[in-house]
């Protein structure tokens, strides 16, 4: 049957969402601290495992890694549905750039979809230290929350991200390519464009707890 293949792909495409969807949507870490080998010997304060809360900050102390809450916690809190997006989505890059892989294209197209799928890594994780304050973000303004203030940090970082995405649909959609990378570059491009949607969805997400209501901080 001629549409066999193509109906694999979507199977593969939707599971992909629902796993995705699920994990970024489960429970958030509720341990305080552990024992882990990253702070064997290791100077009290360096920076340990994250929990996947950015709610918490992650430092050895007398050898154990402690994650230990933020000032106000609930002040933070609705960032954590879109630091674990930023997590999800910088492991789905990750497997797109190793499917990428496996499809012959040429150097140039290859060159120019590794190079935009690494700068969007970077943009992720550089939005994921600042959902989780890792890296240094303008303190709250007047009547902001944290959340609000690490918010408006990572969307800074992340609203170019969806474009350098795009571009990668666009290249995958050139005649030439299709035709030189056949279904693996056809899987490849379903992949990106669910990638693209994602990260659009991320930078909704980011702009909307920018305007989340001070009663956070309640």
């Amino acid at each position: 049957m001629p549409h066999t293949h193509d109906r694999s792909i979507a199977g593969s495409v939707r599971f992909l969402y629902i796993a995705l969807t699920a994990a970024l949507l489960g429970p958030p870490a509720t341990g305080t601290h552990a024992a882990d080998d990253a702070c064997l010997l290791a100077p009290d304060g360096t920076v340990c495992p994250d929990d996947d809360d950015p709610c918490t900050v992650d430092q050895c102390a007398d050898e154990t890694c402690l994650h230990v809450d933020v000032p106000n916690r609930s002040t933070c809190e609705p960032l954590v549905d879109a630091y674990r997006r930023t997590l999800g989505l910088g492991e789905l890059i990750g497997e797109v750039r190793g499917q990428l892989e496996t499809v012959a294209l040429s150097e140039t197209a290859h060159a120019l979809v590794g190079n935009a799928l690494e700068a969007a890594a970077n943009d992720l994780a550089r939005a994921s230290d600042a959902l989780a304050g890792r890296i240094a973000v303008p303190p709250p303004a007047a009547g902001e929350t944290l959340a609000q203030a690490r918010a408006r940090a990572a969307f800074g970082i992340s609203r170019v991200t969806p474009p350098r995405v795009h571009g990668v649909v666009k290249v995958l959609a050139v005649p030439g390519v299709r035709a030189a990378g056949g279904p693996n570059v056809v899987y490849l491009a379903r992949r990106v464009r669910f990638l693209y949607r994602s990260t659009n969805q991320l930078k909704r997400e980011l702009r909307r707890l920018q305007r989340v209501s001070g009663v956070f901080a309640r």
